[in-house]
């Protein structure tokens, strides 16, 4: 059985299977916009995810659905679980959905906003905390080296 037949039997629309603009790969790529059509229509009657398990349980028809990193963060249990985006906040975006690091530790937990708690900074934006929080410089040593040109 072919991967259209088997789709044709999941949609439960047989009648593909009997349309002559879809008997051969020649006339299904002639006819590729209405068989487009047809496939979307009835997809757009399907939640994603009940489709998806529908194609999975019938081997050898299509298995999956495009997601946008939105959908896939609102809705799929299993990402959701592994915390795989989180939200950041950002200077001039506000908070931002953003891929988490995918490793989990016990004792360090890696938290892809870092010790600043939130995304990547503007450019020079944080000299003053780098400076002066990392490499211990005091605020007035900052200031004389950025008169001095230094930085």
């Amino acid at each position: 059985m072919t991967n259209g037949a088997r789709l044709a039997q999941v949609a439960e629309h047989r009648e593909w299977l009997d349309d002559g603009r879809f008997d051969t790969l020649e006339h299904r790529l002639i006819h590729q916009d209405s068989l487009d059509a047809a496939v979307e229509a009835w997809t757009l009657t399907q939640d994603h995810y009940d489709c998806m398990m529908k194609l999975q349980a019938r081997r050898g028809a299509g298995r999956g659905f495009a997601r946008t990193r939105r959908i896939a963060f609102d809705t799929d249990p299993q990402l959701k679980h592994l915390k795989w985006l989180t939200e950041v906040t950002g200077t001039k975006i506000g908070t931002w959905p953003i891929y988490e690091l995918p490793m989990k530790f016990s004792k360090t937990p890696a938290y892809i906003g870092g010790p600043t708690n939130r995304g990547a900074p503007c450019y020079g934006e944080d000299n003053m905390w780098v400076l002066t929080e990392l490499l211990g410089r005091t605020p007035s040593e900052v200031e004389r080296l950025a008169e001095e040109g230094v930085i």
